[in-house]
């Protein structure tokens, strides 16, 4: 009896002290806030009951209200929500009624209930997304689009309250493609139409919308589906940024797009005009920049002035035509004014492989300046087809290229100001490569000068486009026959004379950038022992298979030129009458002797048998072959012989006289040589003979004659008649 008291004085201690322990943890709860849905529920939330993290279970009690003079009576309507969490929805009727709510919380015994919270559920209201139905252009503010919406299914507004009373925020969203940026409009609404302005013209947006009760605390409402439409053109509002490029006969006239934001709708098309300055009388030709010029085109090419010339450029869409552009283009002759001061500074940074930033400072404190043009290329001098360029406002110190920059290519880059009426001033030119390479090929050395034991060799400096960087230096490596190596450093330097070399040398010449090196074709040079000797040079690698290309190419483009040049029908040697030479008729006791004219006529008739002798007045001077009969009198010892061959006209007139060729040496052997005959011995009688000098006696011998055409056209001759001498010489 004594235990069971005990323990039930225990228990009940310990539930008072649980009961006081929950007291102490917990704290009266607050409703932050409540957010009503029409013809749904009430959401409401609240702050923790305790610090610690003890179960403590939450109650919210949703009453109807009805306000009676400064008292709230409770109405029939109580719905009630459990959770261990800080928020909990409860059921309501709609947004036009007062609510009471309350929250209890409770741990183990211990219970404590926040204050009441009353609010009207239109004040924590948060309405269903509006229906948007229409979005539409309109035609008489180009820069306004009108949206249409209509109401939700369920709504806790009429349309009267919407119409009238102007209850409702907007939140208007909208972005394009030309401008991806989000714009946020807010505006009140009194109507279920609204109009989003101070946009572009001619852009397509597409826009949403959201809204809420403008009195009260609510919430937004969810966005409204998204829909697209593109605001009315309007004339664009600015003029294209143009430039000139000037050649030797032609000027092109270049442009850049409007931007959207200038456009004001799609450019159809583009005009070109060009006047002469005031005061300077005469036409300015428009050349291929007549007419209306469709939008793809962003150039047109004009001739040189004879005069200067003001030109001007307009950009036209669907709505109207923009503001001109100008600028002066000059005269062929043209003088130049009054100096203006060049660029102070020009400075390249590279910001990547396809960035470079720009940055200048203008000269003479940048007075009277109107902006500045930048204009960059990949090759120098700039070609039009790689030229790159950009306008920028006067207040403009830098610029960032992006376009037609890529690495290992040299970027040649010049700044200029502008002053009136576009007028450029003096270009400050910069180079620069985003990033540095290996050059492509290296250089080509060529023999200058050969010295007993020296050589120089000389080159020239590779392109920038070829080097693919900024040149460090030259080195050359050069071996000998025995492997022996030498280098050696050259700078920027274009030439070098070797000393000291013996024999035969193989010879390299490398190109360093900052991406590395490249050795170049090697040469070997062959050093005559001392002395100067024959110098042998290879570019196998290069320049047989170049040769051979050159050589057949040529071949094959004056091929028809060949055939032109030569006789229409080559004869048959086999059926000359040279053939069997000499003769057989004209040999006597072993002799060749000449005989009368009609035996010459066969032997020597054109090669040409088109030719006639109407042309000998026109032929180059004729060759004749002679060939001695003396072989059989010669020994071997005596077969490098030098005859004297002498020959004269036996015809009775003044142009008769003698000939002869001293120490003539034949190009075939001490017996036969060629003799050239002027055209006034055409149709006559010749006499030709050899006279031999040595020391043994030699018989003489008869000497025949063949004709022998030169290398060029119509140079046949036909020699009538022709005498041959006998003699003997005595020997020493």
């Amino acid at each position: 009896m004594t235990n069971r008291k005990a323990m039930l004085l225990l228990l009940a201690v310990g539930t008072a002290l649980a009961k006081g322990v929950g007291a102490l943890l917990l704290r009266e709860p607050t409703i932050r806030y409540c957010v009503f849905l029409e013809h749904a529920n009430v959401t409401c939330y609240w702050e923790p009951a305790a610090n610690m993290s003890f179960k403590i279970c939450y109650t919210l009690t949703v009453n109807t209200t009805v306000k009676v003079g400064s008292v709230w009576k409770l109405g029939h309507w109580v719905k009630q929500c459990i959770t261990t969490h800080t928020h909990c929805s409860a059921p309501i009727l709609s947004l036009r009624h007062n609510y009471s709510m309350d929250v209890q919380a409770s741990l183990q015994d211990s219970h404590i209930r926040s204050a009441t919270h009353y609010r009207h559920g239109l004040l924590e209201a948060k309405l269903y997304a509006p229906h948007f139905t229409k979005l539409l252009g309109i035609a008489e503010k180009p820069e306004c689009l009108k949206l249409f919406w209509d109401k939700p299914k369920s709504f806790g507004l009429s349309r009267q309250e919407v119409e009238n009373k102007s209850i409702l925020l907007f939140q208007i969203e909208l972005h394009s493609p030309e401008q991806p940026h989000v714009r946020v409009r807010e505006k009140n609404v009194s109507a279920f139409h609204v109009l989003a302005c101070n946009l572009v013209p001619g852009i397509t947006y597409t826009a949403r919308m959201r809204y809420r009760i403008v009195f009260g605390n609510g919430p937004w409402s969810d966005w409204s589906k998204s829909l697209t439409n593109t605001t009315t053109e309007a004339a664009p509002s600015a003029a294209p940024l143009i430039w000139r490029f000037i050649e030797s006969e032609h000027v092109t006239l270049m442009w850049k797009p409007l931007l959207p934001g200038q456009a004001n709708g799609k450019v159809l098309q583009y005009a070109v005009g060009c006047r002469g300055q005031e005061g300077v009388h005469g036409v300015c030709g428009l050349g291929r920049c007549g007419g209306a010029l469709p939008a793809p085109r962003r150039s047109c090419q004009l001739p040189v002035p004879p005069h200067a010339c003001s030109c001007s450029v307009w950009a036209a869409n669907s709505a109207g035509t923009s503001p001109p552009a100008h600028i002066t283009i000059p005269s062929a002759t043209a003088v130049p004014g009054l100096p203006r001061p060049p660029l102070s500074s020009v400075w390249l940074t590279v910001l990547g492989d396809r960035q470079l930033l720009v940055r200048w400072v203008p000269g003479g404190g940048g007075g009277g300046v109107k902006g500045f043009v930048l204009q960059w290329s990949s090759v120098s001098p700039p070609t039009l087809e790689w030229l790159h360029w950009e306008r920028v406002n006067a207040s403009v110190r830098e610029y960032i290229i992006t376009e037609g920059v890529e690495p290992e290519m040299p970027c040649y880059v010049s700044v200029r100001a502008l002053y009136g009426d576009n007028e450029p001033g003096p270009e400050l030119f910069r180079k620069a490569f985003t990033r540095q390479g290996v050059p492509s090929a290296g250089p080509s050395v060529v023999l200058q000068e050969l010295g007993e034991d020296s050589v120089t060799l000389r080159w020239g400096q590779p392109p920038l486009a070829q080097l693919r960087g900024f040149l460090l230096g030259y080195t050359i490596f050069y071996t000998n026959a025995s492997g022996h190596s030498h280098r050696k450093a050259l700078g920027n330097s274009t030439e070098v004379t070797l000393r000291g070399l013996k024999g035969k040398y193989n010879m390299c010449l490398e190109a360093s950038t900052v991406g590395g090196s490249t050795v170049g074709p090697c040469i070997t040079v062959l050093m005559a022992g001392g002395s100067v000797g024959v110098s042998t040079i290879f570019h196998w690698g290069s320049a047989f298979p170049i040769m051979v290309l050159f050589g057949l190419l040529v071949a094959f483009t004056l091929r028809a030129r060949i055939q032109r040049s030569v006789c229409l029908s080559i004869p048959d040697a086999s059926r000359s009458s040279v053939s069997s030479w000499p003769p057989p008729h004209l040999l006597q006791n072993g002799l060749i002797l000449l005989q009368p004219e009609e035996h010459l006529n066969a032997l020597y008739e054109p090669v040409c048998h088109n030719q006639s002798e109407a042309d000998l007045s026109t032929v180059k001077p004729a060759r004749l072959l002679a060939l001695s009969t003396a072989s059989r009198h010669l020994t071997d010892s005596q077969s490098s012989l030098s005859p004297d061959l002498r020959y004269h006209t036996t015809d009775q007139s003044p142009l008769s006289k003698d000939h002869s060729v001293d120490h003539l040496t034949p190009p075939l052997s001490p017996l036969a040589a060629t003799i050239e005959l002027d055209y006034h011995l055409v149709h006559s009688n010749i006499s030709i003979h050899f006279d031999y000098s040595t020391t043994h006696k030699l018989e003489g011998g008869c000497h025949a004659v063949q004709p022998v055409p030169s290398d060029e056209k119509n140079n046949s001759v036909i020699v009538h008649s022709a005498s041959c001498d006998e003699q003997r010489f005595p020997g020493h």
